[in-house]
């Protein structure tokens, strides 16, 4: 009997050719957002969800903590 975890394929297995765009325009802005990929990219939500996902995981962008500052005003 196979455990799942030996079966169990990586995470990010599905390489696709738009997560380097996706990269290139987080770090372009040095910031990123489910949204703004949305827009810039032409893509669902789901998708860019995704990408955002696997930006986190990959150390490119840091996971949001909470709230932002409420006194700091928006760029």
């Amino acid at each position: 009997m196979t455990s799942f975890a030996a079966n169990k394929t990586p995470r990010w297995a599905d390489q696709t050719p738009r997560y380097a765009e996706a990269l290139a325009h987080v770090r372009h802005d040095q910031s990123g957002s489910t949204s703004r990929l949305q827009r810039r990219m032409r893509i669902g939500y789901n998708e860019a969800c995704r990408y955002i996902e696997r930006l986190e995981d990959e150390g490119e962008r840091s996971r949001q903590t909470g709230y932002a500052d409420p006194a700091r005003p928006r760029r």
